[in-house]
């Protein structure tokens, strides 16, 4: 079997948006053992493609939140991950995208704009 058709059955193994586990229960065992790294590999990154990760310091997040990250990524499995290293803020990571809205950040670049404008 060809890597485009291990990939176009990793495409087929996605049901609604959500990976079925009773189709990837039949292809499974008609693989080979170097057809089925291909095969995950392709399950991995689709996967990775249909989620968003949002990284908060808190575990209870604000409805409104939710509503607006549902309205900016449609379409997308959304993942709640509590990450208390952040400073009352969100890392959000769609696919290869990272983006980093926290406190943190937004210090560090009014302090690095201010030593820019009185230089």
């Amino acid at each position: 079997m060809k890597t485009l058709e291990i990939k176009k059955l990793a495409e087929k193994s996605f049901t609604n948006e959500n990976l079925d586990i009773k189709k990837i229960k039949k292809i499974t065992p008609l693989l080979g053992r170097k057809q089925l790294k291909v095969y995950i590999k392709f399950l991995k990154k689709l996967e990775n493609i249909r989620t968003v990760w949002v990284f908060t310091p808190i575990n209870n997040i604000e409805k409104e939140i939710i509503d607006k990250l549902k309205s900016m990524f449609p379409r997308k499995r959304i993942e709640y991950i509590t990450d208390s290293s952040l400073i009352a803020g969100l890392r959000i990571i769609d696919n290869d995208m990272v983006y980093e809205l926290n406190l943190k950040d937004s210090l560090d670049g009014l302090i690095t704009y201010l030593k820019r404008s009185y230089d």
